[in-house]
């Protein structure tokens, strides 16, 4: 068999990471994999690069039209909105690639727009690692039930009118779902029933299959050795907080974790130091906090969950966040809002602490009770571990991806 992934980027970003890690763990069950993406990032010979020299010096135009798009929009707010109708014709080189499926993964940002989308000649499934799939632009839906119909009257355009942009680029991608028919994998049980509600795929196949985490890169370490080798106070009660663009991107929660971290300080608990990744500087938080900036290599971002007591994880609004699945793979309990496919991962009170969405009193509440009882957190940490174990590797995962894959060619035939 051979499988083509199609991920905008290699390394980053969350749907990048997921998507190689699956790309890698199919590789090892024997698949003829490749991951095709703008730009290599690593030497990697399994992974291919659509744009040369000329094509990254040109892609910044190509980029425009899908950026000045939503901007003609004065009160458009400050999330994502990408509405992909701009040609770049990436179906001509996707289909000079060998492939029996095509696997899309997170496609946005003039990479594949609706246009090239319904032209696929092969097999498609595509993963949704967020909503931008089943909408006409959104890539988080913040309330909006507008994907139901045919968008429009867009609240994140600020649009007053049923025919915007949001309408027209949904026009487009209900055009390409009628041509190229994709199997839709969502990775969270939430999604699932979004994508089943959606208007633009209600004629799809939608299955749930959740993202897998590679154990053997993220496994428990001794504590006590993590924070020597990040020279973290070896006494103190550690809180960790890490995102991409950790505390620029509001929906990643900076601030509930603040005014989190403010209940706990306020509630009398002391020695606490505050650890960030995916930051250099931010407001600054009640506690002792130690930024170590950005971490690309899994040895440092496994030292950083296993210093940590607990991962704090404040999203607005999320699918299957791989640092959730990464913090339980080290046994590293988890405190949360149970939002969007947190639930799924993180098992209320034992293996971490879900608050009602976005009371930041409650989460605190979930931060103090993972960090009171030594001998509860390192039971928690046990049970994370076994979790991840028996649910989540990557090996179970993509093996469950390979059964469909089957099953679309064997039916194909």
């Amino acid at each position: 068999m051979k499988l083509l992934h199609l991920n905008t980027y290699e390394k980053a970003g969350g749907a990048a990471i997921a998507a190689n890690r699956r790309h890698q763990a199919l590789l090892k069950l024997g698949v003829d994999s490749t991951l095709a993406v703008v730009g290599k990032e690593t030497d990697d010979p399994t992974v291919h690069s659509f744009y040369g020299k000329i094509g990254k010096v040109l892609r910044p135009f190509t980029q425009a039209p899908d950026y000045i798009l939503p901007r003609l929009y004065r009160g458009k707010d400050e999330t994502l909105f990408s509405p992909a109708l701009w040609p770049t014709f990436l179906h001509r080189k996707i289909a000079a690639l060998p492939a029996d499926i095509i696997q899309m993964e997170w496609i946005a940002d003039s990479f594949l727009p609706a246009s090239s989308i319904g032209k696929l000649n092969k097999p498609v499934v595509w993963t949704l690692q967020d909503a931008w799939g089943l909408t006409g632009g959104c890539h988080i839906l913040k309330g909006c039930e507008g994907y139901k119909a045919e968008c429009g009257n867009c609240p994140q355009l600020s649009s007053r009118r049923s025919t915007d942009l949001s309408r027209i680029a949904w026009r487009a991608k209900k055009r390409a779902y009628a041509k190229c028919k994709p199997v839709i994998v969502t990775p969270s049980k939430r999604m699932c029933r979004l994508a089943k509600e959606s208007s633009l795929l209600c004629d799809c196949t939608v299955k749930h299959i959740p993202n897998g985490i590679d154990e053997q890169q993220f496994f428990p370490v001794q504590k006590e050795i993590a924070r020597t080798l990040l020279q973290l106070p070896a006494d103190a009660n550690i809180v960790l907080f890490g995102a991409m663009s950790a505390n620029s991107d509001k929906n990643k929660g900076y601030d509930l974790l603040l005014s989190a971290l403010q209940h706990v300080k306020n509630s009398g608990v002391k020695n606490i130091h505050c650890v960030i990744f995916g930051a250099t500087h931010g407001e600054p938080l009640p506690f002792p906090t130690h930024y170590l900036g950005t971490l690309h290599d899994p040895v440092s971002i496994n030292l950083a969950y296993n210093a940590a007591d607990v991962f704090v994880c404040p999203s607005r609004e999320e699918n299957f966040p791989n640092t959730v699945l990464e913090s339980l793979s080290t046994g590293t309990p988890v405190a949360a809002f149970g939002i969007g496919g947190i639930p799924d991962i993180v098992s209320h009170t034992k293996t971490g602490y879900l608050a009602p969405a976005y009371d930041t009193e409650e989460l605190a509440k979930g931060i103090s009770f993972i960090m009171q009882d030594t001998v509860r957190l390192a039971e928690m940490g046990k049970v994370a571990r076994t979790v991840i174990e028996e649910q989540y590797t990557i090996e179970i995962v993509a093996k469950r991806y390979l059964e469909l894959y089957e099953s679309i060619l064997e039916n194909r035939v």
